[in-house]
Formats: C-alpha cells, sequence, structure tokens
C-alpha cells in the first residue's frame, strides 16, 4: 500500500512539474515581451526629461 500511494505521489509531482514548466517559462516569456517596451519607452522619456532640463539650464 505505501509503495502504491508513494508511486502515485511520484507520478503527480513529475506530471504536475512536465505541466508547469512550460507554463513558467511561457509566462516568462511574456513578461519578457511586455516588460521590454515598457523598459525602453521609460529609458526614452527619462532622457527627454533629462535633455530638456538641461537645455532649460543652458537657456535660463
Amino acid at each position: 500500500m505505501v509503495s502504491a500511494a508513494a508511486t502515485t505521489l511520484v507520478a503527480t509531482l513529475v506530471a504536475a512539474t512536465l505541466v508547469a514548466t512550460p507554463l513558467v517559462a511561457a509566462a516568462l516569456v511574456i513578461a519578457t515581451l511586455v516588460a521590454a517596451p515598457l523598459v525602453a519607452t521609460t529609458l526614452v522619456a527619462t532622457t527627454l526629461v533629462a535633455t530638456t532640463l538641461v537645455a532649460t539650464t543652458l537657456v535660463a
């Protein structure tokens, strides 16, 4: 009985791992694809603000 329960538990864990791994990988890829434009946009916005501040300082 114990071995059957252990076998079932191990099989369940293996199946869960096989199912979860691609899902986690897909989530990471999607998160990266979503985050990359946001980071780029933030960098561009920051650069524009910094440039504006420098230009304003030079003019003033």
